[in-house]
């Protein structure tokens, strides 16, 4: 249950939650003292917690990676109430982690039905999300020719800049959305 708190609190990519420190299912690997009981206080499992959006969201965010069972405890919810969860969840905590976390569910949950999330989350790039799960659900949930011109103007944006897309993305997306 440790584990689980923490990894909901900071995000499983935290060096001190990884698999040096901890067990697949949350136990601790090298606890400093001894842990008495701690079959009393399991981490939660996908079972536990499927039952509800509020619930499913907070295991999801401690997962190092989503499964297709996860997935599929998603998509067992309406996609319409599954929209608007994940639509407060991105706009309530800014992190990357959960970010990516409610584009990678639009993505492989709800396809064309997220596109107005992922249209909203372009105007975080780059400064709030990651560029590889904007572009993967952009892909995914925007019309082919869409997609396509907002991931092709972050590499336009690239080879003029070198490195790194210092000049507004944006204004490239809009001048090829007007053309």
């Amino acid at each position: 249950m440790e584990w689980y708190r923490l990894a909901l609190r900071h995000c499983p990519h935290n060096f001190s939650l990884h698999d040096d420190f901890y067990l697949d299912d949350g136990t601790a690997d090298q606890p400093k003292k001894d842990v008495v009981d701690a079959h009393l206080f399991p981490a939660p499992s996908l079972a536990d917690k499927a039952g509800s959006l509020k619930d499913l969201w907070e295991f999801t965010l401690t997962r190092y990676a989503l499964r297709a069972e996860l997935f599929e405890a998603w998509r067992k919810f309406p996609a319409s109430d599954m929209l608007e969860w994940l639509t407060t969840a991105y706009e309530s905590r800014e992190d990357c982690h959960c970010r990516s976390t409610v584009l990678e569910l639009v993505e492989k949950c709800l396809g064309l039905a997220g596109a107005d999330l992922v249209r909203r989350a372009w105007l975080d790039y780059p400064e709030k999300i990651h560029f590889a799960g904007l572009a993967n659900a952009s892909i995914a949930c925007l019309h082919h020719e869409e997609g396509f011109e907002r991931c092709f103007a972050v590499f336009d944006a690239l080879s003029t800049q070198g490195a790194t897309p210092t000049h507004d993305v944006h204004a490239e997306i809009q001048k090829s959305e007007d053309a």
